[in-house]
């Protein structure tokens, strides 16, 4: 083989390995989205039965979350795989959750406690 093969051939392994790397790691595409959690969100279960039947608003920026009552001062975060996690201060006490969430289902377990609850989209 010649030096221009030799080069030829290695341009192409090289160009094929770039275009296998960029496959196989997703290349240019964007990022899965997050969920779409922004909107009210009704309670259906909570470890204190007084929150059941409450509406929770959820305020959302690309995946970071903001909620209001009753979860006022909480913040938090939810992957593009649905993983879901909060925190925030109630009744001077530090909680903090975490679970799994779709757009419309979201399912949590919180510490202290342990206290779970789910929530659904309205």
């Amino acid at each position: 083989m010649n030096a221009k093969q030799l080069l030829s051939m290695g341009l192409g392994l090289g160009l094929s390995l770039s275009v296998m790397v960029l496959a196989a790691c997703g290349g240019t595409e964007a990022a899965p989205a997050c969920p779409s959690m922004g909107g009210t969100w009704k309670i259906a279960t909570h470890c204190a039965a007084a929150y059941v039947g409450q509406m929770a608003p959820i305020a959302q920026d690309g995946c970071a979350l903001t909620f209001s009552a009753p979860y006022d001062s909480f913040k938090g975060t939810v992957t593009a795989e649905g993983k879901f996690t909060m925190s925030g201060v109630s009744q001077g006490i530090t909680v903090t959750c975490d679970g799994s969430a779709t757009s419309t289902n979201l399912a949590m377990s919180c510490l202290p406690g342990p206290c779970g609850a789910t929530l659904i989209k309205q």
